[in-house]
């Protein structure tokens, strides 16, 4: 099953047991365009990056 309305999701899982549902293996969340998203915080880093190298770099300074 799949909810986009996180707000949601708790009576989800109340309405499901007291419809007998007596085992859950997993409850999983996700977000919709995660590679927009990974991209988007690939570049923040590597901007980040070139305005304060990382701690492990400035050790080696």
């Amino acid at each position: 099953m799949t909810s986009a309305n996180l707000d949601s999701v708790q009576a989800l899982l109340i309405d499901l047991v007291g419809a007998g549902a007596s085992e859950n293996d997993a409850v999983e969340f996700d977000v919709t365009g995660k590679k927009e998203l990974r991209d988007e915080a690939r570049e923040r880093a590597v901007e980040a990056e070139q305005v304060e190298p990382a701690w492990p770099a400035r050790l080696l300074r």
